[in-house]
C-alpha cells in the first residue's frame, strides 16, 4: 500500500520502498514471506501481540494422557517345604508433553511414553524346622521416552531475533529417552538354634543405564542481533515515529523482512576419538554401576525379658562408569585448584595464571583411564538393638514399669547411602570432550549498513548457514584461548561446570541412634457384683 500521510494513521511502505532501504537492493525476502504465509494462520486474539504487526491466535488443541498398569501374580506349592511365587508389573502410560504449536500440527509436538516394568521370582525352601532358605531373583526397569513427534525442519531450529514479538516458526524437537535396568539378587538364608536366630545374605544388582539425547541442533537467528543491536537513521523512514519504543520495533522487524540471519550456532556431538558427527546425531550413553552388599545378623534371646540383636553389612557399590568410553575427568580436581589459588591469594598474586590448568582426559576402563573416583572397599555398616521388658511386681518399679508391662528399647546403626546416578547426567552435560557449542555470529560492530549488505539471508528451511566443527583434542584444556593463553574459569561457569565429584569421594552415610519406653496399661470399668 502507498504510504499514507494522514494524522493519526500508521504509514506503511511500498515493496519498493523497502527494496530501496534495503543496502543490498533485494527488499522483503521472498523465501521469508512464503514461510510466514504457509506456516502463520491469520490472527484471532488481539490482545496478543502489540496490536498493529502482530496479534495472537487461539485455538483448542487435545492433550491425551493414557495411564494402564497391569500386574500379575501366581504362588505354587511345589512340595509342602518347597514354594514358589512370580510377580509382574507393567506401566503402559502415553502422555502429551508439549502441545501443537498450531492446528496444522500434530496434537502433540513432544510425547512422553512411560513403559516401566518389573518382574520377581522367589523360592523358599524349608529345610528343617531351624533353617530356610529364600532366593529372590528379579529386574525392575524405566522406561521413559520423550520422542519428538514433529520435527520438519530437523535438525535445524529457526528463531528470531530481539525486539520481534514473533513466535519461532516451530517448536523445540529435541528429545530425550532412557531406559535403566536394575537386575537383583538376593539370598537370604535364616537359621534358628537354641536362643539364636541367625540371618545371613547376599544382595547383587548389576545396574544398566541407557540414555538417548538429541540435542545435535543448529540454531540459526533470523532479524536483528549478532553484531548489531540497532540500526542508523539511514535505514529507517524519514517519517518514522521518534518514540524509542517505535524505533526499537521497527530495528526488530525490518531485518528480519530481509531475511538476515544475525547469528547461528550449532551443537555438536562428538565420538570417543574427538571427530564431530553429522549434525543431527544423539547423544548415546550406556552406563554401568554395580552393586554388592553382604550380611550377618543375630537375635540372641539372652532372657526371655531381653534380646540383643546385632550385625553387620558390608557394601560395595563400584564406581559408575560409561561402556562404550563417553567418560572424561579433569586432571586437576577442586581441592587442588582450589587449594592453589588459595595459597596464591596468601602471597598477593592473582590473575588467570594464578591456578594450575585443568584439562580433561579420556577416562573409565574403556579407555584404561581413571575414574570418576576412587573406589570405596570399607563400607561397613554394623547394626546394635536391645529390647528390654522388666519384670516388677510390686513398690516403685512396679508402678513405673509393670509386671512385663514396659519394653525399653535402644538402637544404633551406620547406614550407607547411594551414589546418586542422576549425576551421571550432569556429568555427560559438562564433559568438554564429547559435546560442543559452536557459534557464529554474523554483522560488523557499530557498522549496520555494511550488515545488511553482506550478512547471509534466509533462502529455505533447509538451506541454513552452515557451522564448521573442527576435531577436540585429547587432553583438552577448556579455559586457554586458541593461542594457549589462560583465559580464567569466569567464562566456563567456574567450578560447578569443571567438577562434579571429588576424586577421593567417600559414600556418604548416617550414623543413627534410637531410644524408646513403652508402657501398656489395663483398666476395667464397671462394678463386681456377688451372690450369696
Amino acid at each position: 500500500a502507498p504510504m499514507n500521510t494522514r494524522p493519526n494513521c500508521i504509514p506503511t511502505l511500498t515493496p519498493t520502498q523497502v527494496m530501496a532501504l534495503d543496502p543490498a537492493g533485494t527488499g522483503a525476502d521472498p523465501a521469508l514471506l512464503a514461510l510466514f504465509n504457509s506456516r502463520y494462520p491469520l490472527p484471532n486474539d488481539p490482545s496478543a501481540g502489540d496490536g498493529v504487526n502482530t496479534e495472537g491466535y487461539l485455538f483448542n488443541v487435545p492433550s491425551f494422557l493414557k495411564e494402564n498398569t497391569f500386574v500379575g501374580r501366581v504362588d505354587f506349592n511345589i512340595t509342602s517345604k518347597q514354594k514358589l511365587f512370580a510377580r509382574g508389573t507393567w506401566d503402559r502410560d502415553n502422555n502429551t508433553e508439549f502441545t501443537a504449536q498450531f492446528p496444522t500440527d500434530p496434537p502433540a509436538l513432544i510425547g512422553e511414553i512411560n513403559h516401566n516394568r518389573s518382574f520377581v521370582v522367589g523360592y523358599t525352601w524349608t529345610i528343617s524346622n531351624t533353617l530356610v532358605n529364600n532366593i529372590f531373583a528379579g529386574l525392575t526397569r524405566s522406561v521413559l521416552d520423550f520422542p519428538a513427534e514433529f520435527g520438519p525442519t530437523a535438525p535445524t531450529l529457526y528463531e528470531f531475533g530481539q525486539n520481534l514479538d514473533l513466535t519461532n516458526p516451530y517448536g523445540s524437537f529435541s528429545s530425550q529417552a532412557r531406559n535403566v535396568g536394575v537386575p537383583e539378587v538376593r539370598e537370604q538364608l535364616s537359621w534358628a538354634k537354641g536362643r539364636h536366630t541367625m540371618e545371613f545374605g547376599v544382595d547383587i544388582k548389576p545396574i544398566r543405564e541407557f540414555s538417548n539425547l538429541a540435542n545435535s541442533i543448529n540454531f540459526p537467528i533470523i532479524g536483528m542481533g549478532g553484531n548489531i543491536n540497532q540500526l542508523s537513521p539511514n535505514l529507517r523512514p524519514a517519517d518514522i515515529n521518534q518514540s524509542q519504543s517505535a524505533i526499537n520495533e521497527y530495528d526488530g522487524f525490518f531485518p528480519a523482512l530481509l531475511g538476515r540471519f544475525a547469528e547461528t550456532s550449532t551443537n555438536f556431538n562428538y565420538d570417543v576419538a574427538g571427530n564431530p558427527l553429522p549434525i543431527g546425531s544423539p547423544a548415546n550413553r550406556n552406563y554401568a554401576y554395580n552393586e554388592f552388599e553382604l550380611y550377618a545378623q543375630d537375635t540372641f534371646k539372652i532372657r526371655p525379658s531381653l534380646t540383643v540383636t546385632y550385625g553387620l553389612r558390608w557394601q560395595y557399590h563400584a564406581v559408575p562408569y560409561e561402556v562404550n568410553g563417553f567418560e572424561s575427568v579433569p586432571t586437576v580436581d577442586e581441592q587442588g585448584l582450589f587449594g592453589a589459588r588459595v595459597a596464591a591469594a596468601a602471597q598477593g598474586i592473582n590473575g588467570n595464571t594464578a591456578a594450575p590448568l585443568v584439562s580433561y582426559i579420556l577416562a573409565g576402563p574403556k579407555n584404561n583411564g581413571p575414574g570418576y573416583y576412587k573406589p570405596d572397599y570399607k563400607d561397613f555398616a554394623p547394626k546394635i538393638g536391645i529390647a528390654y521388658s522388666p519384670s516388677f511386681t510390686s513398690g516403685l518399679l512396679g508402678s513405673l514399669f509393670g509386671d512385663k508391662k514396659t519394653v525399653i528399647r535402644a538402637g544404633g546403626s551406620i547406614v550407607y547411602d547411594r551414589v546418586l546416578n542422576t549425576l551421571e547426567f550432569e556429568l555427560d552435560e559438562e564433559n568438554f570432550l564429547f559435546s560442543n557449542n559452536v557459534p557464529e555470529t554474523f554483522g560488523t560492530p557499530g557498522d549496520p549498513t555494511t550488515s545488511l549488505a553482506t550478512d547471509p539471508r534466509f533462502t529455505g528451511l533447509s538451506t541454513p548457514p552452515t557451522v564448521a566443527a573442527s576435531p577436540i583434542p585429547r587432553p583438552y584444556t577448556p579455559n586457554v584461548d586458541a593461542m594457549g593463553n589462560p583465559i580464567g574459569l569466569a567464562q566456563l561457569g567456574g567450578f560447578p561446570q569443571f567438577f562434579a565429584f571429588n576424586q577421593n569421594l567417600r559414600t556418604p552415610y548416617a550414623v543413627t541412634a534410637s531410644f524408646g519406653v513403652q508402657r501398656s496399661e489395663e483398666r476395667r470399668v464397671g462394678k463386681e457384683c456377688r451372690s450369696r
